[in-house]
């Protein structure tokens, strides 16, 4: 997929999230110039980082969903995990395009979330109890 193709994508993504709502209700709801969202969702601006959660808070979409158009695996979003990787993200990687921070924050809270879910998360006590 082109870069161009992945901005159409997320406008449209974006738009299906805002739904029903105006572009003008749903602007102000997130605090941001409705000439703004026109700009996301046409794929000629990129948001940031708080932005994409204040979304993520209003409307339930999911982050991993909206920035890449993956489908994200069900269940609940573990909000300790994602904190940590979003502070762990954020600190790491100061200067980081806010376009690559939100596809990374949401492929490590992806792949942590199967690790998890597969039951092969290292358990040190497990793995040297084996081993012996």
């Amino acid at each position: 997929m082109s870069a161009d193709q992945g901005k159409i994508d997320f406008g449209q993504r974006l738009r299906a999230v805002r739904g029903g709502r105006t572009q003008a209700v749903f602007a102000a709801t997130l605090g941001i110039d409705p000439k703004t969202l026109g700009l996301y969702e046409r794929g000629e601006r990129w948001p940031d980082l708080g932005l994409l959660i204040r979304i993520r808070l209003l409307t339930g979409a999911d982050l991993n969903g909206l920035a890449t158009g993956e489908i994200p695996a069900t269940g609940p979003i573990d909000k300790e995990v994602l904190a940590g990787i979003i502070q762990a993200v954020e600190e790491e990687t100061p200067g980081i395009d806010p376009q690559a921070k939100a596809k990374l924050i949401s492929r490590l809270y992806s792949n942590r979330i199967k690790v998890h879910s597969l039951g092969t998360e290292a358990n040190p006590a497990k793995t040297q109890g084996r081993a012996s």
